[in-house]
């Protein structure tokens, strides 16, 4: 969960439990079970787009959709995020306490009797280690000298928990304390939530350490990192942080159970390698909102007109393709079958990202680009034939729903890029012609037609535009140099709901939300984890202008599951030639690769 940590929770998903309770059912809707009337047990299928690959979703490369979604069905924490994106506590789990405003102090506490799947208690070892990964302490790497090391690969931003000092540990290892060098707004989702993921239990043994107190004694005795005055880098930190970023990946069962082990109110049973995963309900789980579903299996189907066509025969209970017009004419064309489709409106939008590298380097390079972006053009063409009360976003700070919307997008030089100035983007080039590849998700029809509306008016300024679309899910990897992109997901608000007659009492809803989010820029002018809109009335911090002139504001690619907001994650990366540029069409959820996370699309 990350957004510069400026409420990650907008992302975060309702806990599984209750989002999954809506959905009550047997797979393939036979003999269902209706959670609206309290009752316990039965199965579901759900079908994805993207496959599961990890079980630590809080990585560069582990931070997708789906891996999120197993994540928050098996794990839990100090808070989760309702279907209203309030923030939750989670007192069964623990308390989290802010202690003082001066300084900034924040205590965590858990409950006796929370434990992981392997009988082992969940303690404050385990919240240091998620600590220590998220807020950077120890790295000192300086990017644009090329020295110092970076340990935990976070596909989030560090910025609140980078104001933290060391915790301090308490209560026989049951509490963590944390104080803050300034005031920051998001303390309450920064961290221990909603999953706290990676025991620290296992992660200790497995980089040669004693224990779980050995890892905090570890961490206690390393100092903070400083780029300025960097040092080789470190055995044990090295060793727990490769861990920490890889050694939870897999696309089977592992055969040590210690690596996919569970705190929430699920655990995989099995995993069909880029087919399909089945969670069963955890029995000892009792510190958060209880499941109703005994088991799930989760599907991975990345054509949408498959996925509708699995709900029609009966082979899944949920499903979440990309929205489109067609998948929801498809749907419709289901109504004689007892299906229906409600719609609404939710936080979502689309977006394009620039590399700032190559021709994009220039600065009247990236606003000439950006001038002959057809934002308009786009909505009116692709959006409306969902929401034909569509219009461009002006910020990625608020929707125009919020009280700030307005002041937001009339001071933040979105102005500049209201409508198509083919004229202005000309003369910032001056009679260049530099040569802009454009990624996006050749699988997804909407993409396409976004990508040719921009081709096409780019091309009028004196751009040239390289087609550098890639297949979804079953594309190939991109080469070392090929550009590659990193997308991802946040929670809805509202849904579409695909659900059969009521006499079946089985819902089958097909989400349609996701935020995404924009990024930051690192030194070597690399895309760097930053985030979109957040929960109402929490701003955050981007690159303003540069590209707040292409937010757009569609419905958009499916999050969750009957009404689970996913959490969210999620840095975007982007590798591209030296010599050239990429330009990245994400829209909400845009894949193009499996290096970046698969994310729906």
């Amino acid at each position: 969960m990350r957004s510069g940590r400026i409420s990650k929770a907008i992302g975060v998903a309702a806990a599984a439990a209750l989002a999954l309770s809506a959905c009550a059912g047997n797979s393939g809707g036979t003999t269902p079970s209706s959670a609206t009337a309290g009752k316990q047990g039965g199965t579901a299928t759900v079908v994805e787009v993207n496959a599961f690959n990890t079980f630590n979703p809080n990585t560069a490369d582990g931070n997708t959709d789906i891996n999120s979604k197993i994540s928050y069905a098996t794990h839990s924490g100090f808070y989760y995020i309702d279907n209203k994106l309030n923030v939750v506590h989670n007192d069964k789990f623990g308390k989290m306490e802010k202690t003082s405003d001066n300084p900034l102090t924040v205590k965590y506490t858990i409950n006796e009797g929370v434990k992981w799947s392997d009988g082992t208690p969940v303690t404050a070892a385990d919240l240091l280690l998620q600590w220590a990964a998220f807020s950077g302490y120890y790295d000192d790497a300086d990017p644009a000298a090329k020295t110092g090391t970076s340990y935990f690969s976070y596909a989030g931003d560090p910025t609140g928990l980078k104001l933290t000092s060391f915790p301090e540990i308490g209560d026989n290892n049951r509490s963590m304390t944390v104080k803050y060098s300034k005031p920051f707004a998001d303390w309450e989702i920064v961290l221990g939530g909603p999953g706290i993921d990676i025991p620290a239990h296992v992660l200790a043994k497995k980089a040669g350490l004693n224990d779980a107190q050995a890892l905090i004694d570890y961490f206690k005795s390393k100092p903070k990192g400083d780029s300025k005055a960097p040092k080789p880098a470190d055995d044990k930190l090295k060793a727990m942080s490769d861990l920490w970023n890889t050694g939870f990946d897999t696309k089977t069962l592992p055969a040590d159970p210690t690596l996919f082990l569970s705190n929430g109110p699920y655990v995989v049973k099995s995993i069909n390698q880029d087919q399909s995963l089945t969670m069963v309900r955890n029995k000892d789980y009792n510190w958060g909102p209880a499941a109703s579903l005994d088991e799930i299996t989760v599907r991975y189907i990345g054509s949408a007109p498959a996925q509708v066509q699995a709900l029609k025969n009966g082979e899944a209970d949920i499903i979440a393709p990309q929205a489109s017009a067609d998948t929801l004419d498809q749907l419709k064309a289901l109504k004689s079958q007892g299906v229906t489709v409600d719609q609404g409106n939710q936080l979502s939008y689309d977006h394009i990202d620039l590399n700032y590298s190559g021709p994009l380097a220039d600065k009247n390079v990236r606003e000439a680009f950006m001038k002959t972006v057809p934002r308009k053009d786009i909505v009116d063409k692709i959006v409306k034939k969902l929401d034909p009360e569509a219009k461009p976003l002006d910020s990625q700070l608020f929707v125009p729903a919020q009280a700030a919307y307005a002041d937001s997008a009339k001071n933040n030089g979105s102005s500049a890029y209201q409508d198509v100035d083919i004229d202005g983007a000309k003369k910032l080039l001056n009679g260049a012609t530099p040569e802009i590849r454009i990624m996006y998700n050749k699988d997804n029809p909407n993409r396409v037609d976004a990508y040719s509306l921009i081709r096409e008016s780019a091309t009028k300024a004196g751009f040239k535009i390289v087609d550098g679309g890639l297949a979804s899910l079953t594309g190939a990897r991109p080469s070392a140099r090929a550009a590659t992109t990193r997308p991802s997901s946040a929670g809805p608000t509202g849904c579409w709901r695909v659900r059969r007659a009521a006499d079946l009492q089985v819902r089958k809803r097909l989400q349609l939300q996701q935020v995404q989010r924009p990024r930051r820029r690192q030194a070597d002018g690399r895309a760097d984890r930053h985030h979109g809109p957040q929960q109402a009335g929490r701003p955050h911090q981007t690159d303003r202008q540069e590209n707040l002139g292409l937010r757009l504001r569609p419905p958009a690619l499916p999050v969750g599951w009957c009404g689970c907001l996913q959490r969210p994650h999620h840095r975007r990366e982007v590798h591209a030639e030296p010599d050239r540029c990429l330009v990245e069409l994400l829209g909400v959820g845009s894949e193009v690769s499996r290096r970046p996370p698969a994310q729906q699309s």
